[in-house]
């Protein structure tokens, strides 16, 4: 007497063949949020346009990192949003600046992704929307700049780069960790 997700997915879609079930369901949700949607499978897609409207979708998602075909998500749902959006029925927004890593490693990464990801092999071209930059005022960017532009006062003014602070930082607190032992 369990239920198994992909019973419960089989048994919703029963439901919504019930266009009277549709309709009162559509009429609750404000919004529907889905995340990750470039791990999306079909059964999902069915459910969400189901129970959705025209003006109450939000999607997240980036089909360069789906991961789940093996659990039968399919990337050219996200794909497909994308080109439908990218022709006026819907918004894009491209989230591609980058926290994470220095701007060397997102140069290499995008010169390398441009090559290989053709939209004839792998259903996506990498573009300059689908690139990644250093974040306006991240350590990225800082990094790169002469001085260093944060508000520690003990390298203002000194010439010490974001880089450079960053490891002085890190040896400081391991000296405090082995004067502590």
């Amino acid at each position: 007497n369990s239920l198994h997700f992909d019973d419960i997915s089989h048994l919703t879609i029963r439901l919504l063949q019930n266009p009277e079930v549709c309709a009162e369901l559509r009429g609750q949700y404000d919004y529907i949020f889905v995340d990750e949607y470039q791990d999306s499978n079909k059964i999902q897609e069915y459910i969400i346009s189901s129970i959705a409207r025209e003006d109450n979708l939000f999607f997240v998602g980036d089909v360069k990192q789906s991961i789940y075909r093996f659990r039968q998500a399919d990337p050219t749902l996200f794909i497909e949003k994308l080109h439908t959006y990218s022709h006026g029925m819907g918004s894009i927004v491209h989230l591609n600046n980058n926290f994470r890593s220095h701007g060397d490693i997102l140069d290499a990464v995008n010169l390398i992704f441009s090559k290989v990801m053709k939209e004839e092999i792998l259903e996506l071209e990498y573009d300059a929307d689908a690139m990644l930059y250093p974040a306006p005022d991240s350590w990225q960017t800082r990094a790169n700049k002469e001085e260093c532009t944060c508000e520690d006062s003990s390298c203002m003014g000194k010439g010490i780069s974001a880089v450079e602070l960053l490891v002085l930082k890190q040896e400081k607190e391991e000296d405090e960790e082995t004067e502590e032992d």
